[in-house]
C-alpha cells in the first residue's frame, strides 16, 4: 500500500528527467514509476478538451464585444453565419479588465474558429505582446470569452457545454458555503453559518480564519474559538473548510492546522503566502489536515509543477483568473492521474455558480462539494427551459442542461445593453 509519505518520496523527484536523475535516494523502480507518473500528467494535460466532432463545418467568429447597462456586464460572441453566444462578466472587475479586451483582446479573435475553443485563449494570448501581460487581469476576459464562445457552440449543436467538453458525468452538485466573514465575533459567526446551512441545506461549510494576508491577537483568538465550538452547533455531519487567504507564517500555520485536524476538517486553504510553493509543501507534508490553494494560480504550467510535487492536497483553480472552463478541466485531468480530487475556487459576482456548476458536470474526481456564496445575484436570468434561476435544495443545486451555458437571459435587458466603454 503507497502511503502519503511515498507519494511525496516519488512526487519531490517528478519534475524532469533532470531531477530524476539528481535524486540519488530513489530505487531504479521508484525512479521508473515516478517518471511514469510525470509523463501521463503530460498527457493529460495535452489532450484536447473539446469534442469537435458535433461541428462538420468551421464557425468563423465576427465580433467579439463586451456590454453593459450600466450596472451589468456581459461578453457577446456572433459568428460569420449570425449565430450567438453570451456570458456575464463579474461587474466589479469588467470595467477594469476592458481596455486590454477592447484593444487587445476582441481583435485577436476575428476571423478565428470557434471550434478551436480549446486552444483558442492560447492562441490569442501569443498574438502580439498580450502574453506579457500573463496575469489575472488576462485571464477574467480571456475567460468570459470562452464561456461566450461554449455557448454559442452549444446553441449551435443543440448540446450543453458539459456535453461539448467530454460529456457530463453528474446532473446535480452538492455545495459548500463559504463564507467571507472576518468581521463577526465568533459567536455571530457560528450563529449565521447555522442559518445560512439550515437555509440552503448545505452539508459542508467553509469560514475564514486569519486577518487575509497576515494575523493578529485579535484574530487568532477568534479563528481559535470559531474552530473549537463549530461542530458543537453544526453537528458532526457537516464538513467544515477553513481559508486563510496566506494569512499565515509556517509556525502559526502548524498550530492552526493541528486545531483543524483535531475538529475533522477537511481542508485548510492557502494557510501561508500562495505562491510560496515551497513553503506550503512542507506543510502538505507536516500537516494531518489537507492542505488546499490555486485560486491565484494562472500558469497552468505552475499547475502542473504544483501536481508533480504535491504542493497541496486539494487544488482550487479560479474558472476565471486560470482563463476558463478548459484549462481548469485540464487541472483536473493532472491531479486525477495521482487519484485526486479538485475543487474550483468561485468569486460571488456575475454567474460563477453557474460556471463551477459546468465544471463539476464533466470533471469526475470533483469534490463531492462545490464553492457556493449565496444564491446569483439579481441577473434577470432563468435555467433554460424552467422558471427559476440557479438554487441550492437540500444543499444540492441541478447542473443546467439546456442548449449552451443553460441559462436565457432576459431579452428586454439584452436590448437594453450598450457597449461597454473604458472611460
Amino acid at each position: 500500500m503507497i502511503t502519503k509519505r511515498d507519494v511525496m518520496k516519488l512526487s519531490l523527484a517528478s519534475v524532469s528527467a533532470a531531477s530524476l536523475g539528481a535524486c540519488t535516494n530513489l530505487t531504479p523502480r521508484e525512479r521508473d514509476e515516478a517518471a511514469d507518473m510525470t509523463a501521463r500528467i503530460e498527457a493529460a494535460f495535452r489532450r484536447p478538451v473539446f469534442d469537435r466532432q458535433a461541428f462538420s463545418d468551421p464557425v468563423i467568429i465576427r465580433d467579439v464585444e463586451m456590454l453593459t447597462d450600466g450596472a451589468r456586464y456581459f461578453v457577446r460572441v456572433r459568428s460569420e453565419d449570425g449565430a450567438e453566444g453570451m456570458s456575464m462578466a463579474q461587474h466589479r472587475n469588467a470595467p477594469l479588465s476592458h481596455p486590454i479586451f477592447k484593444r487587445l483582446l476582441a481583435p485577436a479573435y476575428q476571423g478565428l474558429d470557434a471550434r478551436d475553443v480549446d486552444t483558442i485563449s492560447h492562441t490569442v494570448t501569443w498574438t502580439g505582446s498580450i502574453y506579457k501581460l500573463q496575469g489575472i487581469s488576462l485571464g477574467m476576459p480571456l475567460a468570459w470569452v470562452e464561456l461566450a464562445i461554449l455557448d454559442m457552440l452549444g446553441r449551435i449543436s443543440e448540446r450543453s457545454v458539459g456535453d461539448l467538453l467530454g460529456g457530463r458525468v453528474r446532473e446535480t452538485s452538492g455545495i459548500y458555503y463559504a463564507s467571507g466573514d472576518r468581521s463577526s465575533s465568533a459567536e455571530k459567526l457560528i450563529e449565521d453559518l447555522a442559518e445560512i446551512a439550515a437555509e440552503t441545506g448545505a452539508r459542508a461549510i467553509k469560514h475564514k480564519v486569519g486577518a487575509r494576508g497576515h494575523y493578529t491577537d485579535t484574530s487568532n483568538s477568534r479563528d481559535r474559538k470559531v474552530i473549537a465550538n463549530i461542530r458543537k452547533t453544526l453537528g458532526d455531519d457537516i464538513t467544515l473548510f477553513a481559508d486563510s487567504n496566506s494569512s499565515f507564517d509556517e509556525t502559526m500555520s502548524l498550530d492552526i492546522g493541528a486545531r483543524l485536524h483535531g475538529e475533522g476538517y477537511g481542508f485548510f486553504e492557502e494557510p501561508v503566502a500562495f505562491d510560496d510553493f515551497w513553503m506550503t509543501r512542507r506543510l502538505t507534508e507536516a500537516l494531518d489536515v489537507p492542505t488546499a490553494g490555486g485560486e491565484q494560480e494562472t500558469s497552468l504550467r505552475h499547475f502542473q509543477y504544483q501536481i508533480e510535487n504535491r504542493v497541496v492536497e486539494v487544488h482550487q483553480p479560479d474558472l476565471l483568473y486560470l482563463g476558463g472552463l478548459c484549462n481548469c478541466i485540464r487541472v483536473a485531468r493532472m491531479v486525477e492521474v495521482q487519484g485526486r480530487q479538485v475543487v474550483p475556487h468561485m468569486a460571488r459576482q456575475g454567474l460563477g455558480n453557474l460556471y463551477v456548476l459546468h465544471f463539476a458536470s464533466v470533471a469526475p474526481n470533483a469534490l463531492d462539494y462545490m464553492e457556493w456564496k449565496g444564491a446569483p445575484e439579481a441577473e434577470r436570468y432563468t435555467v433554460t427551459g424552467s422558471d427559476h434561476a440557479l438554487r441550492s435544495i437540500n444543499g444540492e443545486v441541478a447542473i443546467p442542461k439546456g442548449p449552451g451555458l443553460g441559462v436565457t437571459f432576459d431579452p428586454d435587458m439584452v436590448r437594453r445593453l450598450r457597449p461597454a466603454s473604458s472611460a
